[in-house]
């Protein structure tokens, strides 16, 4: 509404001094081709009289304009916030693209998700709350967009990364203190496999000497990068004076649950916390967050993935928590019917595949409830024919087409492409699913005007209770609660803690 109000303005300001012109072009005009006398002329006098009063009319109006512009503008400017975050939220969007190729997502996807977030997010008559209602809902809206389309491995990586530019933005967490985090000195890179410059790595030799063989070399690498903010400055002095408090906090089993010896404790909030465990523990950085040993079999059977994860895990966890919240930490569950909801017939919906991810079924059960045929064609050597077919009646008649492992089918993918934009009549219930794995050949456009999900299943038992028992449509028979978690305990965690108590115990 302001941008309208802007640009009809701007049209009015444009109008108005194209007919100032005008006036003083014709003035000019009739002084000069004006024979004899100009007092004695009583057309120009008229002329005269009308320029002048339409010139005080166009400087009046041209004097509200620059008091009306200024008044949008400072609302314009009320409303930056709402910009600066979906220019964050969008560039991380895209940015993930260098993590896998296929996570691709289209500066019109993006603006559909902003515009939707505008529409639905509370309203208030009070501007403050009104921005801070659109940027909740945008940013929540956005975050579980794009992690829908993620594979598992990378929606803790792009949490993590919308939390701490979030905060470089609001100067909660300086952009040193940014590079501190994903620099691994020793490997003279970032762990966070995204390009950001951390500098060079560096030297053991010309560092301040170690303390003690159990520091480990990449440890005092880190240690002593850390020391250059200004929270950490005397930590080095601190390790060398009080070596064995620092080293029994290491050797303990969870040192991120302990507390830190010289007081940091009260003195670092959650970031800063991650800053240190990070610097501590190199070995357990985030690219590990999904090698970790089933040995952790305990801590799964407690609760979600990350809390059984290694330290730096499970900080960052914390820190995302409590700087997003608790919904960004939890793992997003799949669902399929709202995937279609939000889809149309001009816009694919696209699986990525994984090892035991096929959606195959759970398509063919959704559209059986919602009476939709689903009919599928599995791509390979000499199936587009089969796929054109199919393409051409659902597309006229309606129903859903289901295109499997179109990674061997690429060379139909443009045509593909094309057919489904460039029809001029389609069904309204006609959908496009496609199913494929990772090709670095795909073709991006297609990616960009699609909806892409995932079926993977969730990492952790809180996860993976809602994907099994609440998951994906709220439609059709109830299921108490209490009779699933007793069914899934007798299921999976009995028989482990069973297999525990049958470890070999050694004689007396």
């Amino acid at each position: 509404e302001l941008e309208k109000e802007r640009t009809d303005l701007l049209e009015d300001v444009t109008a108005n001094k194209r007919k100032m012109k005008e006036l003083e072009d014709n003035l000019l005009y009739r002084l000069t081709s004006t024979q004899g006398s100009l007092v004695d002329d009583e057309s120009l006098i008229i002329v005269l009289g009308n320029t002048k009063r339409t010139a005080e009319d166009v400087i009046q109006k041209l004097q509200i304009s620059a008091e009306t512009e200024i008044q949008i503008n400072t609302a314009r400017e009320e409303y930056r916030p709402v910009a600066t975050r979906g220019s964050i939220l969008y560039f991380l969007i895209t940015e993930m693209s260098m993590v896998n190729v296929m996570y691709q997502t289209s500066l019109r996807q993006f603006l559909g998700i902003f515009d939707l977030s505008l529409a639905r997010s509370t309203k208030s008559q009070i501007t403050s709350n009104r921005i801070a209602n659109i940027i909740q809902h945008m940013t929540f809206e956005v975050h579980k967009y794009a992690a829908r389309g993620l594979y598992e491995e990378h929606k803790f990586l792009f949490t993590l990364l919308l939390t701490l530019k979030i905060d470089m933005q609001s100067n909660r967490v300086k952009h040193a203190e940014f590079l501190t985090l994903i620099k691994d000195h020793w490997l003279g890179k970032n762990i966070l496999c995204l390009s950001y410059a951390g500098g060079a790595s560096l030297d053991l030799k010309a560092c301040p000497h170690k303390p003690a063989k159990w520091i480990l070399d990449i440890t005092w690498l880190n240690l002593v990068e850390l020391s250059k903010l200004w929270q950490f400055s005397n930590i080095l002095n601190q390790i060398c004076c009080n070596e064995k408090q620092w080293k029994a906090w290491f050797d303990k089993e969870a040192p991120e649950e302990e507390v830190i010896p010289n007081a940091y404790d009260q003195n670092l909030d959650c970031f800063h916390r991650l800053l240190l465990i990070r610097s501590w523990c190199p070995d357990r950085t985030i690219a590990q967050v999904h090698r970790i040993s089933t040995a952790y079999v305990l801590n799964l059977i407690a609760g979600d993935f990350l809390t059984n994860a290694l330290p730096v895990i499970l900080q960052a966890r914390k820190y995302i928590m409590d700087s997003m919240g608790e919904k960004y930490a939890e793992g997003g569950i799949l669902d399929l019917e709202k995937t279609w909801e939000e889809s149309d017939p001009r816009t694919p919906l696209i699986c990525f595949l994984s090892m035991g991810s096929d959606p195959t079924d759970s398509i063919i059960i959704l559209g059986k409830r919602l009476k939709i045929e689903t009919r599928y064609v599995s791509m390979g050597q000499g199936q587009e024919v089969h796929a054109r077919k199919l393409l051409q009646q659902t597309m006229a008649n309606g129903g859903w087409a289901l295109l499997q492992n179109c990674h061997l089918g690429l060379d139909f993918m443009d045509e593909l492409m094309d057919t489904v934009t460039e029809t001029d009549a389609v069904h309204e219930t006609f959908r496009l699913w496609i199913t494929t794995e990772v090709h670095k050949h795909f073709p991006i456009t297609l990616l960009q005007m699609s909806n892409k999900f995932t079926n993977e299943p969730p990492q952790g038992l809180k996860a993976g209770l809602k994907r099994t028992y609440g998951g994906g449509s709220h439609h059709g028979s109830h299921i108490h609660m209490h009779a699933c978690v007793r069914t899934y305990t007798n299921t999976h965690i009995h028989p482990r803690f069973f297999r525990l108590t049958l470890k070999p115990q050694p004689y007396p």
